[in-house]
């Protein structure tokens, strides 16, 4: 399931946290992601950029909390729950969560928060993971896959200028999940896998890639060191362990009002209960 708000937002630097608290919690996910797309019911979201991981089950040992989301020690970003965005407009903040077991007491979420931050990520330079699942894709023995994307605002550093066999990728481990690691300067990106250069390109999907005229790239915004998801060559993410989303099953994204001192007028909170059921909400307007 889902929750979203839309936000307003010039242009800028931002920090999103909210009250979350949870008790034995098992076989379950819960991510933040900003996008300037809208969520859209009965669809899986992956958003412009995800910016905050709240909790998994799978990969982190925080199965008890209560306090702040940014807290939780699942989110490995230096910064979590920041992000920036570089045009004024409407973007819709979201929530998503899933899995088997929301523990004891289910998983309450409350004050949610989006103000501007002070942060600086103007001059620095972090650490990329790119990886890509080559399974579906018959590669030659001496077959090469690559990253290609854009350069960095100032001309200089990012993924390559779409130079097409600058950013070799790796698959060392013969596990057919090819991976790179690169040190690129903050900023927005949009690349894709190939193969052989440009001998051949991946078709990115619109459902989880960012257009730029009539092209379809993966997008990434590098505010800190960051691990970008796997994806399958020419698909979306792998999903998170647990099995595939039924798309016939899918709970509706809600919508709600957003506690968004410095950015919106504030409202009164939200109090979220998560029981992998319809939500129950209090303290709405």
């Amino acid at each position: 399931m889902a929750l979203y708000t839309a936000v307003e937002l010039e242009a800028g630097v931002y920090a999103f946290d909210m009250d979350i608290s949870y008790n034995g919690i098992s076989n379950v996910w819960g991510e933040v992601y900003i996008s300037s797309s809208a969520p859209v019911p009965g669809e899986d979201f992956f958003g412009d950029q995800q910016i905050l991981n709240v909790y998994n089950a799978w990969s982190c040992s925080k199965i008890v909390h209560t306090g702040k989301a940014t807290a939780t020690g699942c989110d490995t970003q230096a910064l979590p729950g920041q992000f920036a965005v570089d045009a004024s407009g409407t973007y819709y903040l979201v929530f998503k969560t899933g899995g088997n077991s929301y523990g004891t007491s289910g998983i309450v979420l409350d004050n949610w928060h989006l103000a501007p931050s002070d942060a600086d990520f103007s001059s620095q330079n972090y650490a990329v993971s790119l990886s890509v699942d080559m399974s579906s894709e018959p590669l030659a023995t001496n077959d090469t896959v690559y990253v290609n994307g854009t350069k960095h605002s100032s001309g200089t550093g990012g993924f390559g200028d779409w130079c097409g066999n600058c950013i070799a990728m790796n698959d060392d481990d013969g596990d057919n999940i090819w991976r790179v690691d690169l040190n690129v300067p903050s900023g927005s990106y949009e690349y894709k896998f190939t193969i052989n250069g440009w001998e051949s390109e991946e078709s990115v999907p619109a459902g989880c890639g960012v257009t730029t005229d009539q092209f379809v790239n993966r997008g990434v915004v590098v505010l800190a060191d960051v691990v970008v998801p796997t994806s399958e060559y020419g698909g979306c993410a792998v999903q998170q362990p647990g099995g595939p989303i039924d798309s016939q099953n899918m709970l509706p994204y809600f919508q709600f009002s957003l506690l968004c001192c410095g950015v919106n007028k504030c409202r009164k909170p939200l109090v979220l209960h998560v029981y992998g059921e319809p939500a129950l909400f209090e303290g709405l307007d």
